[in-house]
């Protein structure tokens, strides 16, 4: 833990360096006056005998007819005018200054709080009103210097918890923890999630194997709709254990095909050293780091990270607390590499992969139905280009580069041909004369068929439209289910 420094000892040699004394000093921060007296002998480099003089700069004059006069009166200026003139008034407006209720002030001098401030408001400078704004005022400056005080050690200390800086600033722990804002997660701990038992590279690639002699199938989409029914990890998680879904079939014995041996930009080191970096900055959330990651140019994707690491946000969040708090043991040497600065532009690499070629890649490990999420996906957990730097280089749409690469293009067609949408219903209506919603819904699933809302808003209506297609006098009954 740092050595202590509080902030109110530093407070008072700023405060006696304005010329203040030291009883009002005690005053203003609230603390013995031994203590403060004690504060400053130990912090100025030669304080003499004049430690306890009086203000060097003027007072305001102790009178009710000076109030309305010049400005308005700083809180330590009003705390020393109250020290020089003693008495019950100068006593109330001291008891104020420190911070007590008109109650508590009234109940020492056995008085009514409105009698406390008729005193304070004919027998002094001020009244209960210009005090409190001085108060006010005074607070907010210190409120300012204690957050710039408690940020600045949460940048030095990322990490460390709260009650450290608690107890080095002398703060609360709840006011520093107000003060941190959204940094306090950055110092609060987060226990790792368990989650589920880590299945092994044979187990992985049995299931593979089971996979195929089960089902027949060959693309990572087929295996993760058949790994989601047997409760196993799916297919990004096989592609990530072994570097793309080819070289996982490849070690299952499942493909002849040698598998593509990637040069990757990141190594695992430099995933949770991003996460640090983050984390570093003041994101607390998984949000928040996926928003940072995307911000600074040549860092990893928060989605790539997630993938290769294979951790839930937690796990990781808590492992970075521990590598920044400098309380990680299990692996010097890899934390010591972890916590590497480094320069993150430098790492970014022109995309200059052939947008057919990388399409064709996934394509390849996913299937020909490749959607635009289903490439994103897979994009991100192998660090190949996105989507719209593809469609960017291409010149052309995505189902295009689909089409190009040897894929089916999934995009949904433009029903502009008011013929084209007549033709489909005509034929819907040859094979089921009743003609229902559903009936049409369960038919089109298996043709490029235009959705019954293009349908409805074409024609206005499911019914109009069977009248359009067949013609008035043939309309058929509608039953419904």
């Amino acid at each position: 833990m740092p050595d202590s420094n509080p902030l109110w000892s530093r407070r008072a040699v700023t405060l006696w360096h304005d010329g203040h004394t030291v009883a009002a000093i005690a005053v203003l921060l609230r603390r013995p006056h031994d203590a403060v007296a004690a504060a400053l002998v130990d912090r100025l480099p030669e304080p003499g005998s004049d430690l306890d003089r009086a203000a060097a700069r003027t007072l305001p004059a102790w009178s009710s007819t000076t109030a309305a006069q010049g400005e308005p009166a700083e809180l330590p200026d009003i705390a020393e005018a109250a020290l020089v003139q003693g008495g019950r008034a100068a006593d109330m407006v001291l008891r104020y200054v420190g911070g007590q209720t008109l109650q508590v002030i009234g109940n020492h001098w056995q008085v009514t709080r409105e009698r406390v401030r008729q005193i304070v408001a004919t027998e002094s400078p001020w009244d209960i009103t210009a005090i409190g704004a001085a108060r006010r005022a005074f607070l907010a400056s210190e409120k300012s210097i204690a957050e710039k005080a408690v940020l600045a050690w949460s940048h030095a200390h990322p990490g460390h918890p709260i009650a450290e800086a608690a107890a080095h600033l002398d703060l609360p722990v709840n006011e520093v923890r107000e003060l941190l804002g959204r940094r306090c997660k950055l110092h609060e701990g987060i226990s790792a999630h368990r989650g589920v038992k880590r299945r092994s590279d044979e187990d992985l690639l049995d299931d593979l194997r089971r996979f195929q002699a089960n089902t027949g199938g060959k693309t990572a989409l087929e295996y993760s709709a058949w790994a989601a029914a047997e409760g196993v990890p799916g297919h990004q998680t096989v592609m990530t254990r072994f570097g793309g879904w080819r070289a996982a079939l490849n070690r299952a014995g499942l493909s002849d095909d040698a598998p593509l041996v990637r040069q990757r930009r990141h190594a695992d080191e430099d995933l949770w050293a991003a996460v640090v970096d983050a984390v570093r900055a003041g994101n607390s959330t998984a949000a928040d780091v996926d928003r940072w990651l995307a911000q600074t140019e040549g860092a990893p994707s928060f989605a790539l990270i997630r993938a290769r690491l294979e951790r839930p946000w937690s796990a990781l969040h808590a492992v970075t607390l521990q590598l920044l708090r400098g309380t990680y043991i299990h692996d010097p040497a890899w934390a010591a590499e972890v916590l590497r600065p480094r320069r993150w532009a430098d790492l970014t690499e022109p995309d200059s992969e052939d947008p057919v070629d990388a399409v064709a890649a996934a394509i390849a490990d996913l299937g020909p139905d490749i959607t635009l999420d289903d490439y994103r996906a897979w994009a991100s957990a192998n660090g190949r280009p996105t989507a719209a730097t593809l469609t960017k280089h291409a010149g052309s749409s995505w189902s295009q580069l689909v089409t190009q690469a040897g894929g089916r293009s999934t995009a949904k067609p433009h029903w502009a041909c008011e013929e084209v949408i007549v033709g489909h219903l005509r034929a819907f209506l040859a094979d089921h004369p009743n003609g229902t919603i559903e009936a049409y819904q369960q038919w089109r699933r298996s043709r490029s068929a235009p959705s019954v809302s293009t349908i409805a808003s074409r024609f206005g209506g499911w019914r109009q439209a069977r009248t359009h297609a067949l013609g008035a006098d043939h309309e058929r009954p509608v039953h419904s289910r």
